[in-house]
């Protein structure tokens, strides 16, 4: 292969690599002025100027050998697109870890909604409030309910249980159908 024409095909070659370096690079950055669009010209440039050069020094008096010419293409363009692809998967990990970190987590205990129909005002509970009902205490005197409240955990007695209407419609999504809710707060200990 004559020289020319090699180093035409290196800096073909580098402005690609270079094209994809820069587009790698800058995927995530999402507010970056004037300057984001211009990197990934800029990699492209320096690859240009850069792998040519170099493969000329690497391939100094071996341009008439083809297979340690595309070697030496294959090298060089690796080196410039593998580490922004390494970047790439690092930024990645560390944006999914984040998202990965700010996913709710369900707590299955408190899955049933119910609702007070009048206001509890010894409990701390407002009239029309919703509550996730979560475990019944039937073996204590008196019984309770633990319920998850707008202002927290509350432990709702057995005599103001009348005063909650339960809400199935509203219910944690996924759970088994349950006809309890028809005779509550009735059959709340009968279970």
């Amino acid at each position: 292969m004559k020289p020319k024409i090699a180093l035409l095909f290196l800096s073909i070659l580098s402005l690609i690599c270079g094209c994809i370096a820069g587009l790698l690079r800058t995927t995530f950055i999402i507010n970056c002025g004037e300057t984001c669009p211009d990197e990934p010209f800029t990699y492209a440039l320096y690859g240009a100027i850069a792998l040519p050069f170099i493969g000329y020094f690497i391939l100094r008096k071996a341009w008439d050998k083809k297979l340690r010419f595309v070697l030496v293409a294959i090298g060089l363009s690796i080196a410039i697109v593998l580490p922004a692809l390494f970047w790439y998967g690092h930024e990645l990990h560390t944006r999914y870890k984040a998202l990965y970190k700010q996913t709710p987590t369900t707590d299955l205990e408190y899955s049933q909604m119910i609702i007070a129909e009048k206001p509890l005002l010894a409990i701390n509970i407002a009239e029309g409030e919703r509550c996730a009902m979560g475990s019944t205490f039937c073996e204590d005197t008196p019984r309770t309910i633990s319920a998850h409240c707008r202002n927290g955990v509350v432990q709702i007695t057995e005599k103001y249980w009348a005063s909650f209407k339960r809400l199935p419609a509203e219910d944690l999504r996924g759970l088994i159908p349950d006809d309890s809710y028809k005779d509550f707060p009735k059959n709340i200990c009968t279970k």
